[in-house]
């Protein structure tokens, strides 16, 4: 049997006082703010939030010098808008988000330049991370290399975001590292809605 509405920004008991609903309560959507696990039902939820990175023990191939949309294969979310290799918003992800993502690169050839991460908002970048490297002769004789960014941005409904990376090297790969230990998840990117 509902009785009513209460539509405020927050309920505050008094110092030492207890709050108490002897009705079963359904909460709506969860904008904001944190329900912590002592709600009952509730289990620390601290908002929208997503990591998705490349596993397995294959890397991804690459062409030298042009950009290529990174594949993950792992996905751990606070919700589904994360779906293949893209993160499509949904109304309830809209908001500022913060982005991070960095890419592990790697050649057999030691000619490792220009390792760059971007961040792209349908299909433009709106972030994107390098460094130029070069040795005395023109070559930095690397051969793995971890680049990375980061940014806050605006999401709406419908705005799919998605990582990218660029080298320039010969025969460039994306790292899985699921087989080496000193790259494990070097290739990831973690979206947090604030």
């Amino acid at each position: 049997m509902a009785y009513g509405t209460i539509n405020a920004g927050a309920i505050t008991p008094g110092s030492g006082a207890t709050l108490t609903i002897s009705e079963t309560i359904a909460l709506g959507t969860v904008a904001s703010g944190v329900i912590g696990a002592d709600v009952t039902g509730g289990a620390g939820l601290t908002g929208r939030s997503f990591f998705a990175y490349k596993s397995g023990n294959s890397n991804q191939s690459t062409s030298s010098g042009a950009w290529v949309q990174v594949t993950w294969g792992g996905i751990i979310q606070s919700h589904s808008s994360v779906s293949g290799n893209a993160f499509t918003a949904v109304a309830a992800d809209a908001g500022k988000w913060a982005f991070f993502a960095r890419t592990g690169h790697y050649t057999g050839s030691n000619d490792l330049k220009t390792p760059t991460t971007a961040i792209y908002k349908d299909g433009a970048v709106v972030a994107a991370g390098y460094n130029l490297l070069y040795g005395s002769a023109g070559d930095a004789n690397l051969r793995h290399y971890t680049s990375s960014t980061f940014t806050v941005i605006d999401i709406s409904n419908g705005d799919v975001i998605t990582h990218y990376a660029w080298t320039t090297a010969t025969s460039p790969q994306i790292v899985a590292g699921n087989n080496d230990v000193h790259a494990y998840l070097s290739t990831s990117m973690i979206g947090i809605k604030l």
